[in-house]
């Protein structure tokens, strides 16, 4: 009897713990609202094989944190473009400046300024 409590007992204490330890304190997992909307000002190619390249974002008001951030694009980010009638799948290489983003961030926010961040998801909405 007394290993079935115990085992009742590690089971909620387990079950209460580990979302905590998850890495949603810094990676958004639901797609929901963007972390950052802004406009692109500068675009960068990488010779790096981990990251095919960042963007500068400028936002017209500060998030708290920063109102401009450089966001790198790894090859698992994923880019869309819904610019058109129908969205389309984008690449690093579509991305321009002038046009206007919505970033997920795909990493914990490096303070710097500008503010350096991963993005995981980029739509480019205009």
């Amino acid at each position: 009897m007394k290993i079935r409590i115990a085992f009742v007992i590690a089971a909620l204490i387990l079950t209460t713990l580990l979302p905590a330890c998850s890495l949603d304190g810094w990676v958004k997992v639901s797609e929901g609202e963007p972390d950052i909307v802004g406009e692109i000002t500068e675009v960068q190619n990488s010779t790096r094989d981990d990251i095919s390249g960042q963007i500068l974002v400028e936002m017209d008001e500060s998030d708290g944190t920063s109102d401009k951030y450089w966001v790198g694009i790894k090859p698992d980010t994923t880019v869309n473009d819904y610019r058109g009638d129908t969205p389309e799948t984008a690449a690093f290489a579509d991305l321009a400046i002038g046009q206007e983003v919505q970033v997920w961030f795909g990493s914990p926010v490096r303070e710097s300024y500008p503010a350096q961040v991963d993005a995981r998801r980029i739509d480019i909405t205009r």
